[in-house]
């Protein structure tokens, strides 16, 4: 395997980056703005088709004549509903802050704003992170209180997690404390989403009680999942429905899972075919993978029978190339754990002695393997004038660098930059940095 080697000038301007901000204060990269821009782009088409789908459901729960269910889905709509508009509000807020004179309604053009976010959430008068935690906790809670299926309720306890760190921080300043502007917008879109999928569950558990208990005779359910079938045989749905795993989006150089239903006929045999990709049929399960130049995709399902070919279904899905990972260390608390740490978030001297390796992975969206093959590691004393850079290959922390590590103290910079990763088809990048912060 050939060796991956930055250029002298990329190595020069990475060194250049992290002196800059220890002399100006922490900045934050184009890369990291980028990233968060693109996350942006992929929640909105999503929280758009959550909320069609979602009114999908609530109509047909409106016309089971079942009054129980019927005020349920009303009670959990209108909560929904309040707190979307809250999340508007708090988007706004951002931008209002991070924009100041400049401010558009709808629009955000200091993306790269550090200030507007802690304000918003964290201000000693009117910070809204706590308001918003209560808030989440609250709807979450009443999601719960109606939903009776067991998998539907294991799913809508992974979204909304204000769960505090065992850090002693709380949920709102842990998250909200080093966050720019787009960030925070970011992730009350993800908030959005996760609102619009408790919904989501909870419509779709009151239709799957509806059909266990036969009372109203509507609907029926196929693998307790959304393909909806009427008692009197006919089809709302296709035959086939195919639904990325994860998001509405496709990415390239990764195997994508598909969600495959299959109404009044087997699976076996049912052919899938991909445009600018193929389609790998494994056991029951089906993986989609994009061509690398690919931005559509289109996945047909056929049935062949008696010489005949018959189209089932087809979708059309966005192509995106894997978002970048972003790097974590990993260390040992007091307890023995093992915890990850992604920086900008004060941590103890002790708990960066026990730093023990590098890793890197996607934090919302595919879970694709990355290896960190090579870092560097930047020390600068509290006077900005002694700076030790050491590479390293490998994700491990040498012997050198962790007596380098143990001699820091507060108002030091610590920095590990000029990370590489493999990912899917051993394909290396270079990826952001992460900031110690020592307290």
């Amino acid at each position: 395997m050939a060796k991956y080697t930055l250029p002298p000038r990329q190595k020069m301007i990475n060194l250049l980056y992290v002196v800059l901000i220890a002399m100006l204060a922490i900045n934050i990269s184009s890369d990291v703005l980028e990233g968060y821009g693109l996350m942006n782009n992929d929640y909105l088409p999503q929280i758009e088709q959550l909320e069609e789908y979602n009114r999908t459901l609530l109509e047909r729960i409106n016309n089971s004549r079942n009054d129980q269910a019927t005020l349920s889905a009303q009670s959990i709509d209108a909560t929904a509903g309040k707190l979307m508009g809250t999340l508007e509000e708090l988007k706004e807020d951002i931008a209002r802050k991070a924009d100041k004179e400049k401010y558009e309604t709808g629009k955000l053009k200091a993306k790269d704003d550090l200030n507007a976010v802690p304000e918003v959430f964290l201000s000693v008068t009117g910070g809204k992170g706590k308001m918003l935690r209560l808030s989440l906790e609250a709807f979450k809670a009443e999601t719960l209180s109606l939903i009776k299926n067991e998998s539907h309720r294991k799913l809508v306890g992974t979204y909304l997690d204000t769960e505090r760190p065992g850090t002693g921080i709380s949920w709102e300043k842990e998250t909200f404390s080093y966050l720019p502007a787009i960030g925070g917008v970011t992730f009350i879109n993800k908030i959005q989403e996760e609102v619009l999928l408790c919904v989501n569950e909870v419509y779709r558990s009151l239709l799957y009680e509806e059909a266990e208990d036969g009372k109203s005779g509507t609907f029926v359910f196929i693998n307790e999942d959304q393909m909806i079938v009427n008692r009197d045989g006919t089809v709302d749905l296709p035959v086939v429905q195919i639904t990325p795993a994860l998001t509405n989006i496709l990415y390239t150089n990764y195997e994508n899972p598909l969600n495959i239903l299959t109404a009044g006929i087997p699976f076996n045999e049912v052919t899938f075919s991909m445009t600018n990709g193929k389609i790998i049929k494994r056991g029951n399960n089906c993986l989609a993978i994009p061509d690398e130049k690919a931005r559509t995709a289109t996945v047909t399902a056929t049935q062949t029978r008696n010489r005949e070919t018959k189209r089932l279904a087809e979708y059309q899905y966005t192509v995106k190339a894997l978002p970048d990972p972003t790097p974590y260390v990993l260390y040992k608390d007091e307890s023995g754990k093992t915890v990850q740490y992604r920086g900008n978030v004060p941590i103890n001297k002790k708990s960066v002695s026990n730093m023990t390796q590098i890793g890197a992975s996607i934090s919302d969206g595919p879970k694709a393997e990355y290896k960190v093959v090579s870092f560097e590691m930047v020390l600068i004393k509290g006077n900005g004038k002694a700076v030790t850079s050491i590479p390293n290959n490998g994700n491990r922390f040498s012997t050198g660098q962790m007596e380098l590590i143990r001699q820091l103290d507060k108002g030091d910079k610590f920095y590990i930059t000029s990370i590489v990763v493999a990912g899917p088809g051993n394909k290396k990048k270079q990826i952001a940095s992460i900031n110690v912060v020592l307290i």
